[in-house]
């Protein structure tokens, strides 16, 4: 003989059961016309807003400011290039290497060391703020389903 519910109707009943009760002890601590402080009101708004600007500003600023480091690196990189492919068309074998012509590449060279140590480090910034907020969000979304399972079966 089959039972007169599924496991998931009766599931549901009871759950549905739980969340009737919780609604009546609301009602009965906090009366039916509840309605909660301006400040909380303004939180409920406000706080689903900030959010997203504190997990995406940050980085979006960081990899901006990356990508832009990068691409003065390539242009240095170029102009570098550029630069030995004219002085490699002039050389005659035999001539002497001009140590003062080499000298002249050594401030682009320190300008691309530069612009390519900032850039990573401002990328690994990005990484690491990302990864933070993608692991503060899991800590928060697992706490949350804990408190909530942990309600569901309260009697």
């Amino acid at each position: 003989m089959r039972p007169p519910f599924s496991p998931r109707a009766r599931s549901l009943a009871v759950s549905s059961l739980s969340l009737s009760s919780r609604a009546r002890r609301y009602v009965r601590d906090r009366g039916a016309y509840y309605k909660p402080s301006l400040a909380k009101r303004i939180l409920a708004v406000v706080v689903p807003l900030v959010l997203p600007i504190i997990a995406w500003i940050p980085p979006a600023v960081l990899f901006t400011r990356s990508s832009q480091d990068y691409y003065a690196s390539f242009k240095i990189s170029e102009d570098i290039t550029a630069t030995l492919g004219e002085w490699g068309e002039d050389f005659q074998p035999g001539d002497k290497l001009d140590i003062s012509k080499l000298a002249q590449l050594f401030v682009p060279g320190a300008d691309l060391g530069n612009f390519l140590t900032n850039a990573a480090r401002q990328a690994r910034i990005g990484y690491a703020y990302v990864a933070g907020v993608l692991v503060i969000t899991f800590l928060v979304r697992r706490i949350l389903a804990h408190e909530r399972c942990r309600r569901a079966l309260e009697p």
